[in-house]
């Protein structure tokens, strides 16, 4: 057994366990002979990593094999896809063949008609074309990997995430050559570290930390782009007077939840009920008008799982009122 076909049975042993009903939709591999039939108009041969991995499925209804890319193409539909992208006046390689594709944005191609067959990754809207493994081989292996030790996985919703640290680590193993998240998204980052995430809530000062991150500033729109994107454009709603207009209330909601959720003041708010420390109870009543609705959702459900009697009377009234999660927009018209 080759090394590509161990990860790929690897992957597809990962997937019957933890996703059974994608597992099901593979759709049987393909003969050498059915391959080749396929490819007979094809100007370029296929490397041999093409004929294993259409030998094991070709293709699926739904899901990915690896996490990210939910189209994995059948050897036809990859044909289809590699005539369109030349036909549509794309920049495309005409060796590129692609095989995997995420919703239409991005995909991993194979290059064919060479002795090597690396793997590219193109992006038009990013503007983004390069090798990011050097076989297909070394991309499955790290895939299969990721799975075994949890660095890929599936949350409680069923969706899946990664543990970027670990994927990184893996993928260098497998001689990943594209560049690492950390140093190139830093600033795109949804949910930046932030101290209410560091904090420790075995450590004796953790409810301190935890009431300081509740209390500081927002981040400062030179945090970081998303930032910035969202403090002027709140400062322009302001301006305009249309901060307070019919429709613009999810709008803002949004725009306020980023900057103080971002600064970990949601996360500080849930971890203080989950710390179990009364003394909390008096900072998160303080919270149930924090611009971010966010952040007074989880200081609710936090002074409920405390259970403290100083915070009933309030929270009948949180509850009973029904503007309540959309304190945002009043308390944007006040400033």
């Amino acid at each position: 057994m080759s090394l590509l076909t161990d990860a790929l049975d690897r992957i597809e042993t990962w997937l019957v366990s933890h996703q059974p009903e994608f597992a099901l939709s593979l759709a049987p591999g393909l003969t050498r002979q059915e391959i080749d039939a396929i490819v007979e108009n094809f100007p370029y041969r296929l490397p041999e990593e093409l004929y294993e991995f259409y030998g094991w499925h070709n293709g699926c209804q739904y899901g990915y094999i690896v996490p990210k890319f939910d189209n994995f193409f059948s050897l036809q539909e990859a044909l289809k896809w590699y005539a369109d992208f030349l036909n549509w006046g794309f920049d495309w390689n005409p060796h590129w063949l692609p095989i995997l594709d995420f919703n239409g944005d991005y995909r991993y191609a194979v290059v064919t008609g060479e002795d090597s067959a690396p793997v590219w990754y193109i992006d038009p809207e990013g503007c983004i074309e390069e090798i990011r493994w050097d076989s297909l081989t070394d991309l499955m292996l790290a895939t299969a990997e990721c799975y075994e030790t949890g660095a890929y996985y599936f949350d409680d919703e069923g969706y899946i995430e990664a543990d970027e640290q670990k994927v990184a680590e893996i993928q260098r193993k497998y001689n990943y050559r594209g560049r690492e998240k950390s140093t190139t998204n830093d600033s795109y980052n949804p949910k930046p570290p932030t101290v209410a995430s560091e904090v420790d809530l075995s450590h004796p000062n953790a409810l301190e930390e935890l009431i300081q991150a509740l209390q500081a500033a927002p981040l400062s729109p030179d945090a970081g782009i998303l930032q910035a994107m969202a403090a002027n454009t709140l400062d322009n709603l302001a301006n305009l007077g249309l901060a307070n207009q019919v429709g613009a209330e999810p709008l803002v909601i949004g725009l306020q939840n980023i900057l103080y959720d971002n600064a970990g003041h949601a996360l500080a708010a849930k971890k203080l009920g989950e710390l179990g420390d009364i003394r909390a109870v008096e900072p998160l009543l303080q919270v149930l008008s924090h611009p971010s609705s966010k952040v007074r959702t989880n200081a609710i459900e936090s002074l409920v799982k405390l259970g403290d009697s100083r915070a009933v009377e309030t929270l009948i009234q949180c509850l009973q009122d029904s503007d309540f999660f959309c304190a945002s927009r009043r308390s944007m018209g006040a400033g």
